[in-house]
């Protein structure tokens, strides 16, 4: 410990150095105003120094993991699992989160607990995974929290699972109160409470959860749970899981833009919206998409394209996907 110290020590003297040569190197005001824009425009320099600064990071936190820092121990697994200015090395990541998880510390545990279930850096492990996110969540750890409720809910141990559910979402761990909010609104380890159900689902809406902002939009359009009908409202949670690229928010917008639900009709966006849901298969909005290309609705009429995409309802249907069965069976019948 006294000789990392000393080499901190030794950067400060090292680095104040070099910041007073820096100041006593400035032009004088008599210097020529070329020398002085050749110094500005010289840029490389800054990137140099940026990199050895990095660098010495990186060499102190190896060291300081090196002498047992935790905190170190689990930032150096991070660095070899993601390949971070190091070779990717998922048996050394393994290595460096196992000596942090032994001293207790609980993202190294949580991390240790998902190389375990995974099988990154060491062999499949699900009871060792669930052992050290057990270990993280009874240090209050919100993942550690999450992923022990996940597995226990799994196992179908509802009321355990909702009491880590419970911690981890009162932390405010989105993913968390999302699954709390499914488990009131079934009622499954918990009293069936649709007003706690709708409370948690906002929460994690709001903190831009997609599935709970879809659900919440539907909450709206059908009045269920509680939530009055508000199709304006619809609207606005759609849009948001709609613009993080959820496919069945995108199709569900287009609906809305289509049938003028909470917004002015424009069958122009609502193509829009259909084709962003239909390109991520959402057979739905596939057949939206092909409707109005037959029609002409939103986009000049073009059989051609509309043919197309009731081809890839075909192909998925094909597949076994059941809402693509489903629709054809419709067709037929009409």
């Amino acid at each position: 410990m006294h000789y990392f110290r000393r080499i901190v020590t030794l950067s400060a003297l090292l680095l104040t150095v070099s910041l007073l040569t820096a100041c006593n190197s400035k032009p004088s005001s008599g210097a020529s105003e070329d020398n002085h824009t050749e110094m500005q425009a010289n840029p490389s320099t800054d990137f140099e120094n940026d990199d050895v600064v990095v660098k010495n990071k990186e060499e102190t936190d190896r060291l300081a993991a090196e002498q047992g820092d935790a905190e170190a121990q689990c930032k150096l697994g991070l660095r070899y699992r993601d390949g971070d200015g190091v070779s990717k090395d998922l048996e050394e990541a393994v290595k460096w989160f196992r000596k942090a998880a032994e001293q207790g510390y609980a993202e190294a545990q949580v991390h240790l607990g998902d190389c375990y279930i995974k099988g990154l850096g060491v062999s499949e492990d699900k009871f060792e995974a669930v052992v050290w996110w057990r270990k993280a969540a009874e240090q209050e750890h919100a993942e550690g929290q999450y992923r022990l409720a996940c597995v226990l809910d799994a196992l179908d141990e509802k009321e355990e699972a909702v009491k880590w559910y419970r911690k981890a979402a009162e932390q405010g761990l989105a993913d968390a109160q999302f699954e709390l909010a499914i488990l009131y609104q079934k009622g499954e380890g918990v009293i069936q409470d649709n007003s706690e159900s709708v409370r948690w689902f906002r929460k994690s809406a709001e903190q831009g959860h997609a599935g709970a902002q879809v659900l919440l939009g539907d909450c709206y359009t059908l009045g269920v749970l509680g939530v009055p009908k508000d199709q304006s409202e619809a609207v606005k949670w759609y849009r948001k899981a709609a613009e993080q690229g959820i496919g069945i928010a995108q199709f569900k917008l287009g609906q809305r833009y289509f049938a003028g639900q909470g917004v002015s009709e424009d069958q122009s966006e609502a193509v829009k919206w259909y084709r962003k849901a239909a390109e991520q298969g959402v057979v739905g909005a596939q057949m939206a998409l092909a409707l109005c290309y037959i029609k002409g609705f939103g986009v000049p009429a073009d059989m051609e394209e509309g043919i197309k995409w009731l081809k890839k309802i075909s192909e998925a249907a094909e597949k076994g996907d059941e809402e693509a069965i489903e629709i054809l069976k419709k067709v037929r019948e009409l």
